[in-house]
């Protein structure tokens, strides 16, 4: 902090985050007192958003050879990247930047660097996804996330088959609408520029090789590809291609089940794919899982929709077994079976003679075996606990009586007494939930901790 350019940030303006825009920003002013002891003020615009849709919206000198690359690099080993841009405000120039519109302030930026976050996967997803597709279920992915982190995702937890090699559908010419802040989330939206044409995208991960093949929507030529090809697209790809085919009644809405990942999804545009799926499929039905508030209008749209409010942050991952095994353990031994839904998985998929359903449920038999190991740890914990607590509560208790004595108040000693025997409950009460909440157990929405 001592090395801080500025003392102070005081956010004054607030753009917040747009799926349509991918992005999201603020005007802020920076504080600082120079040595002679005067203030100095300095305002900044700051924006941060997707890599692809930042990029349009920086000075091009500003923007690294290497932006493109490492970014999606990153993506592709599955983490989630953010890009960070900022432009300095002349006063002189824009004396009232407070009353600048949105466009301007997220206009003319400078690149400030990438963040990238890693969202850890449940230890037995993998399992629980091959199960459903070996019973002829068939599992997309709809998501907000980039298409390289999400096809990285997709393929961690069996998604997309690793047999299969992958096509992104690509638009050829198209005007990113990112940069005019009007990018689509509906199936009516406007048509496309005849100029734009549609593609199949197949990357060759070994070689780093490129190659496209023709887009087709009639004769069922999507789903068809499907059954060779793991098939991905983003939502601006599937509705410029919809609208080129034809819009609402473009025979591609009939076909969306046949893709394994829908990327950069907007909340209207998870349920509109939903709907398609459910309009086209009249003998199937559309069970959704979401665990965000983007999620909503798509489990609202499913037949079945489960919101899943547990398992936050890195509770129930194959590192967050560990960990909470080991912690768990009674004088640093472990407790349970460590995560092998990973190695379940990779059998399930790999040998013949085990198949998914096998796994997960020889995955739910060693977690049961882990509750039981972990409960059984909770108690001589709660037990030792109490011990100690009860004890060092003595001494405050005796001083109590002790006073008490003294002045006479023989009834305030049972006053004391009562009191002491609620504080042990309360007590016992938070370091239950603490040790629950130290291994991945309770979620409390307001502390944060998991249930």
């Amino acid at each position: 902090a001592s090395s801080a350019i500025y003392s102070g940030v005081q956010v004054l303006q607030r753009h917040h985050f747009s799926s349509k825009l991918q992005r999201m920003s603020v005007v802020c002013k920076c504080e600082n007192t120079t040595k002679n002891g005067a203030k100095e003020e300095s305002w900044y615009c700051l924006v941060k958003g997707s890599p692809e849709a930042l990029k349009h919206l920086m000075v091009p000198s500003s923007i690294p050879t290497w932006y493109t690359q490492s970014y999606e690099s990153l993506a592709r080993r599955g983490l989630r990247v953010l890009a960070l841009a900022y432009k300095k405000v002349d006063l002189s120039v824009t004396p009232r930047p407070l009353d600048q519109p949105r466009s301007w302030v997220e206009s003319g930026l400078h690149f400030g660097g990438f963040i990238a976050f890693e969202c850890k996967i449940r230890a037995d997803s993998g399992v629980v996804m091959s199960a459903l597709i070996q019973s002829d279920h068939k599992v997309s992915m709809l998501t907000g996330d980039a298409l390289l982190t999400s096809l990285h995702v997709a393929k961690k937890v069996n998604i997309c088959s690793d047999k299969l090699p992958c096509a992104t559908l690509t638009v050829v010419g198209a005007v990113d609408p990112l940069t005019s802040g009007t990018a689509s989330t509906s199936s009516n939206a406007s048509s496309v520029s005849t100029s734009v044409i549609h593609v199949w995208t197949v990357y060759d991960e070994k070689t780093g090789v490129e190659t496209t093949m023709p887009f087709d929507v009639q004769n069922e030529a999507v789903t068809k590809l499907g059954l060779k090809y793991n098939l991905l697209t983003t939502e601006e790809a599937f509705l410029s291609a919809a609208n080129a085919t034809g819009g609402k009644t473009s025979p591609l809405w009939a076909q969306a089940d046949a893709f394994k990942v829908f990327a950069r999804m907007s909340p209207q545009g998870k349920a509109n794919i939903i709907r398609a799926i459910q309009d086209n499929n009249k003998d199937s039905h559309v069970f959704m899982c979401g665990d965000g508030g983007n999620d909503v209008g798509a489990l609202k749209q499913a037949d079945i929709g489960l919101a899943l409010l547990a398992g936050h942050a890195n509770a129930n991952t194959t590192e967050d077994i560990v960990n909470s095994d080991t912690a768990a353990g009674a004088k640093g031994q472990k407790v349970g079976l460590i995560g092998d839904a990973e190695s379940s998985t990779s059998n399930a998929n790999t040998n013949t003679d085990v198949s998914a359903e096998d796994a997960l449920n020889s995955h739910a038999k060693k977690m049961s075996l882990r509750n039981e190991a972990f409960n059984k740890a909770r108690t001589a914990h709660m037990k030792a606990f109490q011990a100690q607590f009860t004890k060092d509560q003595q001494v405050i208790v005796q001083e109590e009586i002790k006073k008490k004595t003294e002045a006479g108040d023989f009834m305030g000693m049972f006053t004391v007494m009562k009191n002491q025997a609620n504080v042990i409950k309360m007590a016992m009460q938070e370091e239950n939930q603490r040790y629950m909440a130290m291994h991945g157990q309770v979620w409390d929405p307001k502390k944060g901790w998991r249930r």
